[in-house]
């Protein structure tokens, strides 16, 4: 079985503003060809396909909310998408009743749907695809907008759900394929933390981890008998726009940190990207090939096979050699990025909002305030 997985698709914005102008297939018209080679095409989906709903107050000042229009399925079809990844950090960003109308226009046009569900049975479910012979599994997390028993929202990244919710996959299926929405934007390297936890997902089972988020792509991995990629990231997004891509990262977190300083009319990191083509068989995954793309000024996905493509993947191929070497410099700038951030918003919401929430703290999170005092200290 062959399995295409992309990045981030971001059909809103200016995205949103070309589709009414150009049609719903036009982002996925020279790549659907590409696509529609394989038996799963997986990507994640960033925003509600709905026209209802209003702005999650939930989210951070200045944070982007992202609705798609849902006549922009039939552009997801027309590209050959089967599995779409819900799990991440936009899909409640228009509220619970725009999540509701995606689940159900996602069953009426028979695009099946991981991480995020009515509940959080539903989100945290695997779906299973069956072909040649074979079935896979697929799950996916992140770590906001969590589902509870009785409301909707997204499969939470919690490792012993995650350890028993791949143990119930694989009772299912031959495959698992795990999605993962988490991670640093703009950084060219996994947080160390997140290192972890892909490697304790396949020792608990899994074949393949995929990364979401970034919006850059990352390393990937073969750990002993499993394939991780890091970042995928981005598929169809409007960051080929300077000024949009200049305020994106301007705003992200290792720029607000001061850890990193970017040059966003040079970058073009935010537009190259891979297609990972897998060949999944009852073992696991038996092959894995990197198609390089590029997101061009009218932000379509295309396939490169010139010198660029080439670059993109020599750059790959690095950022994969360097996910060995633990000397690196970024792996405690990350993890000190990552702490202070979360710190920071922790001391935002006030002591008493933290004190009801002692009864959730996890060894996760007291690696956090650990590595954030733990800088503290250094700077002293």
């Amino acid at each position: 079985m062959l399995l295409n997985a992309v990045g981030d698709i971001v059909l809103s914005r200016k995205v949103g503003e070309i589709l009414v102008q150009k049609g719903w297939k036009f982002p996925f018209e020279h790549i659907a060809q590409t696509l529609k080679q394989a038996d799963i095409i997986i990507g994640c989906l960033e925003g509600p396909l709905s026209s209802r709903g209003r702005p999650n107050p939930s989210k951070p000042q200045g944070s982007p909310h992202f609705r798609i229009d849902p006549r922009a399925i039939g552009g997801l079809k027309y590209a050959g998408f089967n599995v779409l990844v819900l799990a991440n950090n936009h899909i409640l960003d228009y509220g619970e009743v725009a999540l509701l109308d995606t689940l159900e226009l996602l069953e009426q046009e028979g695009i099946m749907y991981v991480g995020a569900g009515r509940n959080e049975a539903e989100a945290r479910r695997p779906i299973i695809v069956e072909s040649q012979g074979l079935k896979v599994a697929l799950l996916a997390y992140t770590y906001t907008y969590p589902a509870t028993s009785k409301r909707p929202g997204a499969a939470l990244i919690r490792e012993k759900n995650i350890k028993a919710d791949i143990h119930k996959a694989k009772a299912l299926a031959d495959t698992v394929v795990v999605s993962l929405h988490h991670g640093i934007e703009y950084s060219d390297y996994p947080l160390p933390a997140h290192i972890s936890l892909a490697h304790k997902i396949v020792d608990w089972g899994a074949h393949l981890v995929l990364g979401h988020h970034p919006h850059v792509l990352q390393g990937i991995e073969h750990y002993k008998d499993g394939v991780i990629a890091y970042s995928l990231g981005n598929f169809v997004i409007d960051l080929s726009d300077p000024e949009v891509r200049k305020r994106a990262m301007s705003d992200c977190l290792l720029a607000k940190t001061g850890k990193i300083s970017f040059d966003p009319e040079r970058d073009t990191r935010p537009m190259e990207s891979i297609i990972l083509q897998c060949r999944l068989d009852k073992g696991g995954v038996s092959d894995v090939r990197l198609i390089p793309i590029y997101i061009n000024q009218d932000f379509q996905p295309v396939v490169l096979d010139d010198r660029k493509g080439q670059d993109i993947l020599s750059r790959v191929e690095i950022l994969s050699l360097n996910l060995k070497n633990e000397n690196l410099p970024i792996w405690r700038m990350l993890s000190d990025a990552y702490s202070q951030e979360y710190m920071s918003a922790a001391i935002g919401k006030g002591l008493l909002w933290n004190l009801r929430r002692l009864h959730k703290l996890r060894r996760s999170h007291l690696s956090l305030i650990r590595s954030y005092l733990s800088s503290k200290l250094l700077r002293m």
